[in-house]
């Protein structure tokens, strides 16, 4: 038997502390802290977070806003404002892809202006997708899905690289009820776009739809006003050739007559018909100058009275060289227009547009040089073209000879300078009948003005021209 005042064997007490020690360690920390659910505390901190971030990101789109605002409205150049937005644009988002259309200036459809894809700029196209289908001038947000379905004819969601976007906001743009415009960015990130950003996309737009519009009207008054600068510029520039034109065929005639009254006795019966034959000439080019401004002085002068027959071209050819010769003098005329060639068409509208262009080689050619009148059937039609031989006129200038007192400079072509109504005339008469005028010319081989008219009633003149 033990003695009881003896300690325990160590073994056992061994197993004991050991047995203690298990059941008291406490679990770590950490653990815990794991397993355990947030405090309200936490939760709040979080939730503060999250309304921080989102009032940040709010403050930069409004500071966007503002300063889009401010750079948009000091340019008045289109161009340069579609950059300054896309510039502002790439500061708050995601902007892998930005295009700015507007609608064109003929009104058939929008055209992109400035395309930029990862950084590059790319050239403009024409916008064949639907901007605003439902008219509910809202911005859409497009899905990588949805760009597919649109992709058939416009391929919106690739705009230079080939690289397609993975999300695209539209917003369209309204002045008054007009779609003028359309503003989208793309994202190579799929959910890269939230509502939010489409609205701030939206605000942009407006913005630059207002801007758009003040440069549209500045460049619009800007022309305007160039326009009426140079229609003064051109009236007093056509009185004082009218004047001029006046006054010539005035001045032979006031001295023919006063020598006829003066010496009609004294005079050889050879000298007095000579002399009466260049009156009546000189009155002939006062009368054609009278009705040329008569012409373009009516109200719309594009309607014009027509009496159209079917008569031989070659008598009316003969009518008009003659006509031209007494007021240039005998120039060489080579000309080759077929007996059997008839036309459908107002034989005294056919002398006047003959007599114009033959004035105008004359004027425009070296003394005694030849002009030639060459006419030849075409189809259903007979043309006929009218060759001087002087220095020739520049392609680039020949769109101005058809226009109402539209002359090139003095400088381009040698001879007399006219008022600038023959070759108008010529072009408004000659549509009144069916036909068209054209040039045909080099800068040192000469001119030549061809025209063209109908050679039977199946092609029946209009009755009124257009410019």
């Amino acid at each position: 038997m033990s003695d009881p005042m003896l300690p325990s064997p160590p073994s056992t007490m061994r197993e004991d502390a050991s047995s203690d020690a298990i059941e008291d360690t406490p679990v770590p920390l950490i653990d815990a802290v794991e397993d355990a659910p947030p405090s309200p505390t936490d939760a709040l901190r979080a939730r503060v977070g999250a309304q921080e971030a989102a009032l940040a990101r709010k403050n930069r789109q409004l500071t966007t806003l503002i300063r889009i605002a401010r750079v948009i409205s000091s340019t008045l150049d289109v161009d340069e404002l579609a950059e300054r937005v896309y510039a502002q644009v790439s500061q708050v988002l995601d902007v892998g892809s930005f295009s700015l259309a507007v609608r064109s200036p003929e009104g058939d459809g929008l055209t992109r202006i400035l395309v930029m894809d990862e950084d590059r700029r790319y050239p403009g196209a024409p916008v064949s997708r639907p901007v605003d289908p439902t008219g509910a001038r809202r911005p859409r947000i497009l899905t990588a899905a949805m760009l597919t379905t649109l992709r058939g004819v416009d391929a919106p969601d690739r705009y230079g690289s080939g690289r397609p976007s993975a999300v695209v906001i539209s917003a369209p743009m309204y002045a008054g009820d007009t779609l003028v415009g359309e503003l989208s960015i793309g994202s190579y990130q799929p959910g890269a776009y939230t509502e939010e950003d489409a609205q701030f996309v939206q605000a942009i737009a407006d913005q630059t739809t207002v801007a758009l519009e003040n440069a549209r009207h500045y460049q619009s008054e800007v022309a305007r006003v160039a326009a009426l600068e140079e229609l003064g510029r051109l009236r007093q520039e056509f009185l004082a050739t009218v004047s001029h034109e006046l006054r010539t065929p005035l001045t032979s005639i006031i001295g023919f007559t006063e020598t006829m009254l003066g010496y009609w006795d004294r005079l050889p019966e050879a000298r007095r018909r000579d002399m009466a034959r260049k009156t009546q000439a000189a009155a002939g080019r006062l009368n054609r100058l009278v009705q040329d401004l008569l012409f373009v002085s009516r109200i719309d002068p594009r309607a014009v009275t027509l009496k159209p027959s079917q008569v031989p071209l070659a008598p009316l050819v003969a009518a008009a060289t003659r006509e031209a010769q007494e007021e240039y003098g005998r120039r060489p005329l080579d000309l080759d227009i077929p007996a059997n060639l008839h036309v459908y068409a107002d034989p005294h509208r056919v002398e006047q547009v003959l007599v114009n262009l033959l004035d105008n080689a004359a004027k425009y050619s070296a003394e005694g040089a030849p002009i030639a009148v060459r006419a030849e059937a075409r189809d259903d039609m007979a043309v006929v073209r009218v060759r001087d031989n002087g220095q020739g006129i520049d392609p680039r200038s020949a769109h101005r000879l058809f226009t109402r007192f539209g002359k090139i400079d003095a400088t381009v072509r040698a001879g007399r300078i006219g008022t600038g109504l023959g070759l108008y005339i010529a072009k408004q008469l000659v549509e009144a009948m069916g036909g068209r005028v054209w040039l045909e010319s080099s800068a040192a081989t000469g001119s030549t003005f061809a025209f063209s008219v109908p050679r039977s009633a199946t092609r029946e003149a209009l009755g009124t021209v257009g410019p």
